[in-house]
């Protein structure tokens, strides 16, 4: 990932990404961002959101691999994001909106980048966040008053809905 700050950097920024894929994402720059997220699961008009989470980079300018994986303490979580309520509100309502438009089933997070003016803006969405009892995943949940085992219920009760669903279509003509 590179950060570029002037238009002049941006050929070298897509020239090291596209070392690593044949595709490179360019998303708006957001200044000292600070990153959000909320967790989600279900599936259409079933959506549940958790409370927001804030993810802060104390390893770098933001959060990154190095900052994930090499520095040792590269990052803190703060779980619920101090947030006005009516900001986390919305961007609950935001990343529902998020996961039911990319027909999102089952488990997810999705990030967002705010800045100092108080907008935020879609980041990405983790299909396959972390689900252990340490992972952000569950205290988002945990910090709404959901516990890990009736988020797990609600998980695997989805799973064998979506299951009995699949098995009632056609798979010959």
């Amino acid at each position: 990932m590179r950060k570029v700050k002037q238009l002049s950097e941006l050929h070298e920024a897509i020239a090291f990404a596209l070392q690593f894929d044949t595709d490179a994402m360019i998303e708006k720059g957001v200044d000292h961002a600070r990153e959000i997220f909320c967790a989600l699961y279900g599936e259409g008009p079933r959506v549940k959101s958790s409370a927001c989470g804030e993810l802060r980079s104390v390893a770098g300018e933001f959060f990154d691999y190095n900052a994930k994986y090499v520095v040792v303490g590269g990052c803190e979580t703060n779980v619920p994001a101090d947030l006005p309520a009516s900001t986390a509100k919305q961007m609950r309502k935001d990343s529902e909106t998020v996961f039911r438009a990319l027909r999102g089933r089952g488990l997810a997070r999705a990030d967002f980048l705010m800045g100092a003016d108080g907008k935020y803006y879609f980041s990405e969405i983790n299909t396959l966040p972390g689900m252990s009892e340490t992972s952000l995943f569950p205290q988002l949940f945990e910090a709404c008053g959901e516990n890990y085992e009736t988020l797990l219920e609600g998980l695997i009760d989805q799973a064998l809905a979506c299951y009995a669903q699949k098995k009632t279509l056609l798979l010959e003509h």
